[in-house]
């Protein structure tokens, strides 16, 4: 037990270095494990028989916690740069980790460093190691939990513009139910039924939910998260649609109203308007995106459809992503010029497709009809050629 107290405290000296190069240098290799796993895990193992033995409380989150810094440390470095709210993680990290360290020393002497050079302290040490493991216990429990470091425990890394690959279930939920409580007024995502193993989509619903007076019988909603291209999906699944509804100029203002909670910079491309068969509107369509520099963005695509009553049928947004655009490397003239001579380029868009890569689609007309050309924006590889046709234009 004594051995393992000691080797805690020198493997999160080992830690803070580590810390520290990626803090000023940021050169650091991402693949390696910022701390000695088994370390911490025999460390773990004599600090509950320490617990079991005194029957005290058991103090688990400040270890646990530093079982799972590495992979942490992997999604922080997963695009090569630390936002500031990564470099705030790690100083804290760095700070927590040192005050263990001094605890660690203060109780250890000169045995810290050379376990043979006080031989009646260590003695000493080993009798009371039950009491040690205890108090260090309490002690990094009650400094992890003050208001400077809580956040450490749950921290995974600053999302927003980083490898989605990197997101894990718990921020997909967590952006799922923000999402849902804005376009859903004052209905909370009561019930999360949640397919955590669906290898492509993460599933989340809601009971039976009255919204005000509008829905006599209630209405039930689907969320989707889709992990390849992390775009959610809110769908009503279950609701009533009522004979009176409201003006097209009036849905016109929700949906507007409603783009504004996400987006101030998008323009609507597209509307559709659904009529019932005496011409009374069912429901309307609206497709928004936002556009820079020349480059439609589809990471910042949303679409939203209303009843004619004013619900909320269908909403689409994809996961934050505040990466800058990289433009292509290749130009609209290269692109042109592998198109045949003689054939009619009626249009050609720029466009950051969902995975946050540039891309160009060249419209191309051939009699009446009109083909997409899809080309890779760094290297100008067809990618696609066919009737989808993307048409970002204000409309």
């Amino acid at each position: 037990m004594f051995y393992d107290f000691r080797n805690f405290g020198t493997e999160l000296e080992n830690s803070n270095e580590q810390i520290s190069q990626i803090l000023k240098i940021n050169n650091y290799n991402k693949e390696k494990q910022l701390i000695n796993r088994e370390i911490v895990v025999d460390f773990s193992r004599s600090n509950s028989s320490a617990q079991h033995i005194s029957n005290g409380k058991y103090y688990d989150d400040y270890w646990i916690m530093h079982l799972n810094v590495s992979e942490t440390i992997k999604n922080i470095l997963s695009d090569g740069l630390i936002s500031p709210p990564e470099k705030k993680y790690l100083e804290s990290l760095y700070s927590y980790n040192d005050e263990l360290i001094k605890e660690c020393k203060s109780i250890l002497g000169n045995t810290y460093k050379n376990i043979d050079i006080d031989f009646d302290n260590k003695k000493k040490l080993e009798k009371n190691i039950v009491k040690i493991y205890n108090n260090y216990s309490k002690k990094s429990e009650e400094l992890l939990n003050t208001e400077k470091y809580s956040f450490i425990k749950e921290y995974k890394g600053d999302f927003s513009g980083k490898d989605f690959n990197k997101l894990d279930f718990e921020n997909a939920k967590k952006y799922c139910k923000e999402t849902f409580l804005k376009i859903v007024k004052n209905i909370p995502l009561e019930e999360e039924n949640s397919t955590e193993g669906n290898s492509d989509t993460y599933i989340f619903k809601t009971k039976s939910l009255p919204i005000d007076s509008i829905m006599e019988d209630g209405v039930e909603y689907k969320i989707n998260f889709h992990k390849k291209t992390k775009e959610v999906s809110i769908d009503a699944t279950r609701f009533t649609v009522p004979n009176y509804g409201l003006t097209e100029q009036q849905l016109d203002k929700i949906a507007r109203e409603m783009l504004l909670k996400f987006s101030n910079n998008a323009f609507r491309y597209d509307k559709k308007i659904n009529y019932e068969k005496n011409t009374k509107i069912r429901s309307i369509e609206y497709s928004y995106i936002e556009e820079m520099s020349g480059i439609y963005d589809e990471m910042k695509k949303i679409e939203i459809c209303l009843e004619r009553q004013g619900l909320i049928s269908k909403f689409k947004i994809v996961y934050p992503y505040d990466k800058k655009i990289i433009a292509p490397t290749i130009s609209k003239e290269e692109i042109l010029n592998k198109i045949e001579k003689g054939s009619e380029a009626i249009d050609v868009l720029t466009i950051r497709n969902t995975e946050g890569k540039t891309e160009y689609e060249v419209h191309l007309k051939q009699n009446n009809t009109v083909y997409a050309a899809v080309f890779d924006g760094q290297k100008g590889d067809l990618k696609y050629y066919g009737k989808d046709i993307r048409n970002y234009k204000i409309k």
